[in-house]
């Protein structure tokens, strides 16, 4: 009976770690898609330029409601020079015109609902 009970023991210890192994694994998958697509109010406003932090500040402030035309534009060209290495974070806004772009689509279905 003791034997049975310590076999039971170390089954327990050794699902136990299989257990904590996936958690492991989700957080670091976790981290992965946080670097992947990052959070674009968690950035710390100290590291960026000044041209990156007026980007950061529009940002914030962008709905489908105020969105305008230009608005796409100007990302457009943020995320060009992005590319051409005049950012303070390269790289790390190139994902805010895909952003942008579902802000306007989203617009875009309110107005058609509103006109139909």
């Amino acid at each position: 009976m003791e034997n049975f009970q310590e076999n039971l023991n170390n089954e327990n210890s050794l699902n136990d770690f299989h257990e904590e192994i996936k958690n492991i694994q989700l957080k670091e998958e976790e981290k992965k898609q946080d670097k992947a697509n990052p959070d674009l109010m968690s950035i710390d406003p100290d590291d960026l330029n000044e041209r990156d932090m007026e980007m950061w500040q529009w940002y914030k402030d962008l709905s489908p409601d105020n969105i305008t035309k230009s608005d796409l534009f100007r990302i457009r060209e943020y995320v060009y020079s992005i590319k051409n290495g005049n950012s303070s974070r390269n790289g790390y806004f190139s994902f805010l015109s895909d952003k942008v772009m579902g802000i306007w689509g989203k617009r875009e279905l309110q107005n058609n609902k509103k006109s139909s």
